[in-house]
């Protein structure tokens, strides 16, 4: 069975950058919008590639993650405002 994440903006969401990873050592650039396909046991990692400010700039423009089949989730959000130290991160 095939399951599927990605980040889908709603609105005029802020811009992004990420980075993917299978493996949480190699990246590479995360096309945003684009469907990560994952079938049992994978794994995806995702972190900011720059400091990302922001994932929203309103309640009707944000960017979520939208997922298919079954998912299990795990991580600190932080590290998609800034993947290389994310506990930095100061949260308001």
């Amino acid at each position: 069975m095939t399951s599927t994440v990605k980040l889908s903006a709603v609105g005029s969401a802020p811009t992004i950058n990420l980075l993917s990873s299978s493996n949480g050592v190699d990246w590479g650039s995360y096309d945003l919008s684009s469907d990560i396909e994952l079938t049992s046991y994978d794994r995806v990692f995702l972190k900011a590639n720059a400091t990302n400010k922001r994932f929203g700039s309103s309640n009707t423009s944000y960017w979520q993650f939208v997922m298919t089949g079954t998912i299990a989730a795990n991580g600190n959000i932080n590290s998609l405002l800034n993947g290389e130290n994310p506990d930095s991160v100061q949260t308001i």
